[in-house]
């Protein structure tokens, strides 16, 4: 599998700068290093400042040995930094209480950077109650911009930005670009933290203009690479592209090879996801060259470890075995212990390309290898990967009885996982990394002609997040085909089931009296599809009339098939998967000779499994009562107009509900924050009408569009679900929603 190396870039200020006689000029060039992160030739210069200075009474002695602990701690040094800052400054130093300030934020500094979170935050607070009367708005900038680094890994958000903020206050009344990036790097840097990629992006843009001005351009190439970092994560990837090449041009200019190593990773990445092979081998070449060139044998055997997977996908066998041999090379130069963990992939390379020379035997040992040494150091994605490629190689042999074991344990070492990973965001992203292991498992099956066992594998694989937070019993999470046909018959309805994979996709029509399953094309041409669907729609072209047939075509591709299992007047209740969840199916169109849209002949609803379509939810049992209705909230961004059709809209749902029944939240009081205090969980409706966002590729960044609050004007999809509801019904209504 590729792996994502990624540099959490969190900026450090640098000392600020002085003027004067010759150690005010020394100390200037050894800060001027600082800043241009010439870390070396700015230590070399501190320790020929305090070769000059022979009293411990010196102010200037006292400038340059801090200067240097700084150093040392951001060079990973701490515990030496920490060994030069265990006496007080005396008494009789002129500028004490600066100096004072100083030594306990390099106190709290080199804490940090030890990982003592907690025990850094006391110094940092001691060094701000020192500096705070000083009036010197350079060391305020400096002692925030670090304070906020602990608060930010503790969790404590608001209280990070806060200090951020003042950094950047004080930044600015010091009129000092350096420090004023700093800050607008650490606030863009914690959102970051916080998943919150948008808004940190606002920030990043910020630091371009000073970074260039005061000529700063490793920040500059760093806030640029973040850039492309956040676009990656909200699923633009070819401005990613773009953000990278400019930070690649920065990088290479500066001589940052750490930095551009981790870069040319991002770059390859994205291109293997996009199937550029040829363009993702450059990247991680190069990357493996810089990381040999830098003495990290272990990232290089991981790049190359990446190549010879390239090579695989791409069919070069001969390709894949040198880059397999490279890689394994690199690793014999690393610690035995660090060795063994590292080799894992491998080690799963290895088999890969032992079964793609039909070499089963030894395919079949070193995945158990893998699987066994996976557990062993805790894995748990290279043991999934192992078991499910073991199973895939039992099915190329014929061996369905060790196929269905094997496959069977990936699901349960994807459940014992799962159910140990505490945050919803965690659940839900490990839940999409493990998909293409379900993918081979259910296409398995079909191979198999054993479509029953499919759909139950297919319903296992969406209900187990939703049975979680619904805190649903194990029973609850699983249904047998039995079952689900039980639930077709109470409910009075036809079942449908969509899988969509890269293989092959499949819908299963459960009715009472069977399971009917029937092939549909690989997800490329059904994406291909939903996309010039979506298309028609944004042309805003009624889809009967249209000479695009897309509407048509989509109609027999996906129910065509089933048409006959599904009678007019039908109740049917969908489940979807993949792009059909960006489709309204209700709007194909049926019909030869009097084209129609299909929801005219049936009852459609849409539910997220077919296994917990009637679960007796104790939540539900609680009773919830009325309606919660939020929105018509004032524009807080030209990319998000007034809705002048909003407030009417809530006007007229209100109308339809007692005086006590509703709650309504709208104008400006609409803020992200009021969605908390308002208690949804009481309700048993819930209304939003407001633009929305969705983001496919980190779905828990999706938000509906409110008023300006404190932070934000979005209330993310993460923060809605942490808390809980027992609503029957919410309703975002927006345009793309």
């Amino acid at each position: 599998m590729i792996r994502w190396l990624l540099a959490l870039v969190l900026v450090l200020a640098g000392a600020a700068c002085h003027t004067g006689n010759k150690p005010e000029v020394l100390y200037k060039q050894a800060g001027t290093a600082v800043r241009r992160l010439d870390l070396g030739a700015a230590l070399s210069l501190c320790d020929e400042g305090l070769r000059r200075q022979t009293s411990p009474n010196s102010p200037w002695f006292w400038r340059f040995l801090l200067l240097k602990t700084e150093i040392l701690s951001s060079t990973g040094r701490a515990r030496e930094a920490l060994s030069l800052l265990n006496s007080p400054v005396p008494q009789s130093t002129p500028g004490i209480d600066e100096l004072t300030a100083r030594l306990k934020m390099n106190q709290g500094y080199a804490r940090f950077r030890l990982s003592g979170f907690k025990d850094s935050l006391r110094y940092f607070n001691e060094a701000y109650e020192k500096a705070k009367p000083l009036n010197l708005p350079g060391l305020i900038a400096e002692i925030e911009n670090k304070r906020g680094q602990p608060l930010v890994l503790l969790l404590r958000m608001p209280e990070a930005e806060a200090c951020f903020r003042n950094a950047l206050d004080a930044a600015r009344r010091a009129r000092d670009p350096y420090l004023e990036t700093s800050a607008l790097g650490n606030l863009g840097a914690a959102r970051m933290f916080a998943h919150r990629y948008d808004e940190a992006i606002g920030f990043f843009e910020q630091m371009l203009p000073p970074a260039r001005q005061g000529g700063y351009r490793r920040v500059q190439a760093r806030a640029t690479h973040n850039l492309g970092v956040c676009s990656r994560n909200l699923g633009d990837l070819d401005r990613a592209l773009k953000f990278y090449e400019e930070a690649k041009r920065l990088y290479e200019a500066t001589g940052e090879q750490q930095s551009l190593t981790d870069l040319l990773g991002d770059m390859g990445n994205i291109y293997a996801s996009r199937h550029r092979h040829r363009e993702a081998a450059a990247c991680f070449r190069s990357a493996a060259d810089a990381a040999l060139r830098m003495g990290n044998f272990l990232y290089a055997a991981g790049w190359l470890n990446n190549l010879a997977v390239l090579s695989i996908e791409s069919g070069d066998l001969d390709a894949a075995s040198r880059y397999l041999r490279e890689s394994l090379d690199n690793l014999k130069h690393i610690d035995a212990d660090a060795r063994e963990k590292a080799s894992l992939e491998p080690l799963v390379t290895g088999a890969r390309i032992e079964a793609a020379h039909g070499k089963f035997a030894r395919a079949e040992s070193q995945f158990r290898q893998a699987i066994l040494r996976a557990e062993r150091y805790r894995v748990p994605r290279i043991k999934i990967e192992g078991q499910a490629r073991l199973g895939r190689l039992y099915i190329r042999k014929g061996r369905w009885d060790l196929a269905a074991r094997q496959l069977r344990d990936v699901s349960r070492t994807i459940e014992s996982t799962r159910s140990k990973l505490r945050r919803d965001e965690w659940k839900l992203t490990f839940q999409s990394s493990v998909v293409p292991f379900y993918q081979d498992y259910v296409h398995s099956l079909m191979e198999r002609n054993d479509p029953e066992h499919a759909l139950e594998a297919a319903e296992a694989c969406r209900a187990r997040v939703l049975a979680e937070k619904l805190e649903l019993d194990g029973d609850a999470r699983t249904a047998t085909a039995a079952v689900l046909r039980e639930k077709a018959r109470r409910l009075d309805a036809v079942l449908l089931s969509f899988w969509i994979s890269p293989d092959g996709s499949y819908l299963w029509v459960v009715t009472p009296g069977a399971i009917t399953p029937f092939h549909l094309p690989p997800e490329k041409k059904i994406t291909r599809l939903v996309d010039a669907w979506n298309t028609l729609v944004q042309r805003m072209e009624d889809p009967r009339e249209s000479a695009d047939p897309v509407a048509r075509r989509l109609y027999d591709v996906l129910l065509g098939g089933a048409e006959q299992l599904i009678p007019p007047g039908s109740r049917v209740i969908v489940v979807p998967d993949g792009a059909l969840h960006g489709l309204n199916l209700e709007a194909l169109v049926t019909g030869d000779k009097h084209p129609h849209y299909w929801v005219e002949d049936v009852t459609v609803a849409v539910a997220p499994s077919l296994t917990l379509l009637d679960s007796r939810l104790s939540a539900l049992e609680e009773k919830a009562r009325g309606i919660l209705l939020i929105g018509d909230p004032a524009s807080s961004s030209a990319d998000f107009p007034p809705l002048p059709e909003s407030k009417a809209e809530i006007q007229n749902i209100r109308a339809l509900f007692g005086p006590g029944d509703a709650t309504v939240i709208t104008g400006a009081e609409a803020r992200p924050e009021a969605y908390r205090p308002a208690e949804p969980g009481r309700f048993a409706l819930i209304h939003f009408a407001a633009h929305a966002v969705a983001n496919s590729e980190s779905p828990l960044d999706s938000a509906v569009i409110l008023s300006q609050g404190a932070q934000s004007f979005k209330l993310y999809a993460r923060d809605a679900a942490a808390i809980p509801l027992h609503a029957e019904l919410v309703t975002i209504s927006a345009c793309r929603s």
